[in-house]
């Protein structure tokens, strides 16, 4: 029986290749960090089966460690085959992270297989970056054409196969090297693990389905510059096909072979097929754009692109489709990928590329269900809220409490900040009971309203946590009271300002600092939907919300080269004990505590300046349009619905049309 050793196996083409070797009976050895993981173990199950002639084996081996040891009953002069497939292949990753992994590991590889005189066949799946910035065709024979690499990835994956290059010219053992384009997912299944590479594109294509009507023609820039990318089945049925050939069946010389399409569609093709298949927006007309340098302002369109403002643009629309904007540097948009002698060697097999436009339907529909970030925001919110240190003031009750508990469920160390210290207590048994242990929670009294606290509070996070990464400004007072009907009670003003804009204020001041020096953190302000427009018996509330959103939009500006986010939540009315005093608001349809808990959630995912619900939208450009009529509709509500029912007595048909109509208050 053949035995093969795989690394990278527990990775998405690793999965792939353990299975089609399985159906071959092979007998397999899996290097893996952590053997005893559960996730592995239930893959090995999965794997397993019932396939009785073939076994897997794992065994323990980092990489990324100097001079690990292996199993002493282990050499790997016992295996046919070493296919080598570990590596980060996330362009998002760190530079050391990639350099360590990909070039070191592929290192402490070969010097353990020279160590245990290995005497198979070494398989080393490189990458078409080794290409780097080349310009022309790149064909299976070149490799160091005096290319630059200006991307970490493509560094990685170059200065790897080097050392495979060099440890061939030793003749120690056999070497085949595989050089990929960019793996997408099954041709079938339309199956891949994670958003990365040519899927950034269908991040855009799912904004453009949200802001645009399909009906709305798009203007598309057409361009040549390909994309090089290849279904993750082609890739596995290529290499273990050429991998299991003897070498006399092999073209004479030849050991590096690309795996990639010779019909790769363009980057314009490639956006007009998957907004097709997506039912997206159709493309009204196509902008030639490849000799844009032809064109009368081309100049002054270069030297405006390397103006700071237009990074700072560019920024953001990236960071708001969730989109590194390092993307970029990892394109190789003059690279002819050609792949002919390994077309050659996989014709007789049937063994060939599908065509993008037959699979491009599946790839979407799985990305869809499955990946699509606005359709799996409990997955981001896992992944975003996991170990964040989260300060929550107001934390005892209502959206504070449920926001907390959101958290917590999503893994959050939660920092839960109220008056009432056995509410607090409560609330943290509450939570922990909650069955959802991911997270933790400590909790501290303290009264915002008094700016001495405010400074101990702040004093004990510093000594503690050292910084929070979130800040959410939730403690408030509210009061609904006439102004009218406020004569003597200057000090409604002074209350609410006191807590809801001096001790948030104080705080949010106190902790800035901290989320500075550890280079970046969110503050969130729970806001209101009332402050969009006139809104009567608010007023003194509303103004000290108004002042801190005022505060927030200065900050914003002011920090956003810090990576300082200042997010304003725009609250509906919501079910809390703050409304329930009021007796028109008892049957009314407010929003849970609940929901909004989700809009911070939502604040923190999307990472959003301000956060306003769709009412609060229409109400607010409504206000903006025609601010005396809305002016005028809040005033003959506040008559309707008056703080006496013996006030506007002339309103009294127009109370009993209008409360048949709305039987409860909106304001």
């Amino acid at each position: 029986m053949t035995r093969s050793l795989i690394t990278g196996a527990t990775g998405f083409l690793g999965k792939y290749l353990v299975e089609a070797l399985l159906k071959m009976n092979q007998e397999l050895t899996l290097l893996v960090r952590n053997p005893e993981s559960t996730s592995i173990k239930q893959l090995v199950e999965q794997w397993q089966g019932s396939r009785n002639e073939s076994s897997i084996k794992l065994l323990k081996f980092d990489l990324t460690i100097e001079n690990l040891v292996l199993d002493d009953h282990c050499l790997l002069k016992d295996f046919d085959h070493v296919y080598h497939l570990a590596a980060i292949y996330d362009l998002s990753s760190s530079k050391s992270d990639m350099l360590n992994t990909n070039v070191e590991g592929t290192r402490r590889l070969l010097s353990r297989l020279s160590r245990d005189a290995f005497k198979g066949c070494f398989h080393f799946v490189s990458s078409i970056a080794v290409a780097g910035n080349y310009e022309g065709r790149f064909d299976e024979l070149m490799f160091d054409e005096g290319q630059v690499h200006t991307h970490a990835y493509h560094l990685s994956k170059y200065q790897s196969e080097e050392l495979v290059r060099e440890q061939k010219l030793l003749n120690d053992f056999s070497v085949r090297i595989y050089r990929p384009s960019a793996i997408v997912g099954h041709s079938i299944t339309g199956h891949i693990d994670k958003i990365d590479g040519p899927y950034y594109l269908f991040l855009v294509i799912s904004a453009i389905k949200r802001w645009l009507p399909s009906k709305v023609p798009l203007v598309l820039p057409k361009t040549k510059v390909t994309i090089d990318i290849v279904p993750v089945d082609y890739v596995v049925n290529s290499l273990v096909f050429i991998s299991q050939l003897p070498e006399n069946a092999l073209p004479e010389g030849q050991f590096c072979f690309h795996l990639s399409d010779p019909n790769t569609p363009s980057l314009s093709d490639v956006f007009a097929t998957v907004l097709s298949v997506s039912d997206g927006p159709s493309i009204g007309l196509s902008v030639p754009v490849d000799n844009a340098s032809k064109f009368v302002f081309a100049k002054q369109f270069k030297m405006i692109r390397n103006l700071q403002a237009v990074h700072i643009i560019k920024r953001e629309i990236l960071k708001s489709l969730d989109i590194p904007e390092h993307i970029f540097e990892a394109l190789m948009p003059k690279l002819d990928f050609e792949a002919q002698k390994t077309l050659s060697i996989l014709k007789g097999q049937a063994i060939s590329p599908p065509e993008f436009k037959l699979y491009a339907g599946g790839l979407w529909e799985y990305y869809r269900k499955n990946l699509d970030p606005e359709k799996n925001r409990l997955k981001q919110a896992k992944k975003i809220f996991n170990n964040k240190r989260i300060l929550i003031t107001g934390g005892s009750s209502g959206i504070g409490y449920e926001s907390a508990k959101m958290a917590y469920s999503f893994g959050a160390k939660v920092i839960l900040v109220a008056r009432d210290e056995d509410k607090l207590k409560r609330c943290q048994l509450d939570i922990k009971q909650s069955g959802n242990d991911s997270g933790s929670i400590d909790i501290f009294s303290c009264d915002l309203s008094d700016l001495e606290s405010c400074d101990e509070l702040v004093q004990k996070i510093k000594s503690t946590y050292g910084t929070v990464d979130i800040l959410f400004s939730n403690a408030g007072r509210s009061i609904r009271r006439s102004i009218s009907k406020s004569q003597g009670r200057f000090h409604d003003l002074e209350r609410t300002m006191q807590l809801n804009y001096f001790g948030a204020a104080r705080l949010i001041l106190g902790l800035l600092p901290g989320m500075i020096e550890q280079g970046g953190g969110q503050v969130i302000h729970s806001s209101s939907m009332g402050t969009i427009s006139a809104t009567p018996r608010f007023g003194p509330y509303m103004a000290s919300k108004i002042a801190l959103d005022t505060l927030m939009d200065s900050m914003a500006a002011e920090f956003a080269n810090k990576n300082i986010i200042f997010s304003v939540i725009k609250f509906p009315l919501v079910q809390t004990p703050m409304v329930a005093p009021t007796s028109e608001f008892k049957n009314s349809k407010l929003t849970s505590p609940e929901k909004a808990a989700m809009m911070f959630v939502d604040a923190v995912i999307d990472k959003s300046r301000v956060n306003i619900p769709a009412t609060g939208k229409l109400l607010g450009l409504a206000s903006f349009l025609s601010p005396n009529f809305i002016t005028q509709l809040y005033s003959y509500g506040y008559q309707i619905w008056p703080d006496d029912p013996k006030d506007f007595p002339e309103m009294s048909f127009d109370r009993i049309l209008m409360k048949y109509l709305i039987p409860h208050s909106p304001l």
